[in-house]
């Protein structure tokens, strides 16, 4: 459970690394797109720690985005399949308890019929008592 909650919480940390290369993938592709002056439109260079991971060159900082794009589909898949494996399980549990509860009203339910029945029969056997 650790372990599954360390690793959960590893690929949430690159999610939003990702996220934020994507952002900023997006923001230079729309100041590429613009139609400004070439000295307004260049993009801004890519920020020092992709550099940093990348040496800088902007053929590494495409392949690192493209590597990370890849990443996130991939966790956005693994999320999507821990969560339907959640979904189970607290239908499973659901289930369970449902059955657990039903079976328990059944139980009560059979109580309740003998109950009734030798409350019944203690009646008749005091009338006939009371007849004698």
């Amino acid at each position: 459970s650790d372990a599954l909650s360390d690793s959960v919480n590893t690929q949430l940390t690159e999610l939003r690394v990702r996220r934020r290369c994507a952002d900023l993938e997006q923001q230079q592709l729309q100041s590429q797109s613009m139609s400004l002056p070439k000295a307004v439109a260049e993009p801004a260079p890519p920020p020092a720690w992709i550099a940093e991971i990348t040496g800088g060159s902007d053929k590494q900082v495409a392949a690192e985005i493209k590597k990370l794009r890849e990443e996130m589909q991939s966790l956005h898949g693994g999320l999507f399949s821990v969560s339907n494996r959640m979904e189970e399980l607290i239908s499973d549990s659901t289930s369970e308890k449902f059955q657990s509860h039903f079976n328990e009203l059944a139980v009560l339910r059979n109580r309740s019929e003998t109950d009734s029945a030798v409350a019944s029969r203690i009646g008749q056997c005091e009338f006939a008592v009371l007849q004698a």
